[in-house]
């Protein structure tokens, strides 16, 4: 079959917004996933609840080293079915703003909370700085966070045979400031964007990721900016992530938040 290219546009998106009405094949009304809000604003004020109780909130996050260094975010609430909501993301400026965002409360419209209890933090820019993270993350009320890991991409369109199939591998590490033990997730780059943009978005495949109903621009810019393109190599075509153009760091996070549910899933097995 001739490769196809991937190139999202805001509708690719804007379709996978929880309570969107599709008609059935008899001509009824479908309505797909739920209708929810982003929980906080800019500002970080929450404005907002989580529509249902969640099996797990994960939160994955992209740090860029340039420019004195920042941190941009993003919080997933899943189902026990596997589906994936977006109800927040944000760009945090220094580490102990980091920090506080892995400690939001969301709320429930049923009545309580639900807290960060599972995420991976890209370690690729500085590996140091993100151990660093994870472990202050872990040590809040012991416990909660312990399920908040660094993690690493690698790799081109040709998966290494070490993954054996599977999402990302678990490898030991050591902190070199502190000593302590860390686990690095490390997953295939070129995979895991297909598994996200591709199978997720572009062929909605279950479990089903959904979106909030209003979708602010600068994080459409962003979710947009990646590019799957055919190209030539050695006589045949082939598949590559072309460079982006514009900013992606939202777009990173998005890809790694299925991994932090296959992570919990295969935890529990």
């Amino acid at each position: 079959a001739k490769p196809q290219a991937y190139a999202p546009r805001d509708e690719a998106f804007l379709r996978l917004r929880g309570g969107i009405q599709e008609r059935g094949p008899e001509g009824e009304t479908i309505v797909l996933g739920q209708r929810h809000d982003l929980v906080y604003d800019e500002k970080g004020i929450c404005v907002s609840e989580l529509q249902f109780v969640p099996a797990m909130l994960s939160i994955t996050v992209d740090y860029q080293a340039a420019k004195g260094g920042h941190f941009k975010w993003m919080v997933w609430a899943w189902r026990e079915t596997g589906e994936g909501y977006l109800v927040d993301y944000g760009k945090a400026m220094t580490r102990p703003e980091m920090l506080e965002v892995i400690q939001r409360r969301y709320p429930v419209i049923s009545g309580g909370e639900a807290i960060i209890n599972a995420g991976l933090i890209d370690a690729g820019w500085d590996k140091d700085e993100i151990y660093r993270l994870c472990l202050e993350a872990q040590s809040i009320e012991p416990g909660i966070h312990r399920n908040i890991h660094p993690s690493m991409g690698f790799g081109g369109p040709r998966a290494p045979l070490s993954l054996r199939g599977k999402q990302f591998v678990i490898k030991e590490d050591v902190d070199r400031v502190s000593g302590e033990t860390m686990f690095l997730y490390e997953y295939h780059d070129f995979a895991t964007k297909v598994n996200f943009y591709v199978n997720r978005v572009w062929k909605r495949r279950e479990p089903r990721v959904w979106f909030p109903w209003v979708l602010p621009q600068q994080l459409l810019d962003e979710l947009t900016a990646e590019r799957l393109e055919p190209v030539r190599s050695g006589g045949r075509s082939v598949q590559v992530w072309a460079e982006p153009t514009r900013p992606n760091d939202w777009g990173d996070c998005a890809k790694m938040q299925p991994l932090v549910w296959a992570a919990a899933v295969a935890e529990e097995d």
